[in-house]
């Protein structure tokens, strides 16, 4: 500076300095998290039944399912499928679902597969005294 005597006047000199501030931008997020989509997954492998390892026969009808699937949803299928009341390990033959009319276990697979009583609801129709066995069959924390 003390060469450029015409930056310094009267031994004093001037810095200016320019700020703007501005309102900080969200951060993008480093990966783009899509929605979750497995129920949409859970409703291919009901549909297709791919991979079913287990059936049961109710009535007149038979219906293939997964039994990691139920068990993970239904206290009632764990204890019959994984726990005391265990019934065919094996594929040899469809575990006999008594007292129940076909169309209520469609709809109690629909409704533990969807995870919503909307689903439940419009589903079936039928008296009172259907729907308060399978009820037992449900997760506690539906109920």
């Amino acid at each position: 500076l003390h060469k450029s005597k015409h930056l310094l006047k009267d031994d004093c000199f001037t810095i200016r300095c320019d700020f703007i501030i501005a309102e900080a931008a969200a951060a993008a997020p480093l990966i783009e998290v899509p929605p979750s989509s497995i129920s949409e997954h859970l409703n291919h492998l009901f549909v297709t039944k791919v991979g079913a390892d287990v059936t049961f026969e109710v009535g007149h009808e038979t219906f293939a399912a997964h039994r990691c699937l139920l068990a993970s949803r239904s206290p009632v299928f764990m204890a019959e499928l994984f726990g005391p009341m265990k019934e065919g390990v094996a594929t040899a033959g469809a575990i006999q679902i008594q007292d129940m009319e076909p169309n209520v276990f469609k709809a109690l697979l629909s409704f533990l597969k969807l995870s919503h009583c909307m689903h439940w609801y419009q589903t079936i129709t039928c008296k009172l005294y259907c729907i308060v066995p399978p009820a037992e069959w449900l997760p506690t924390w539906h109920i």
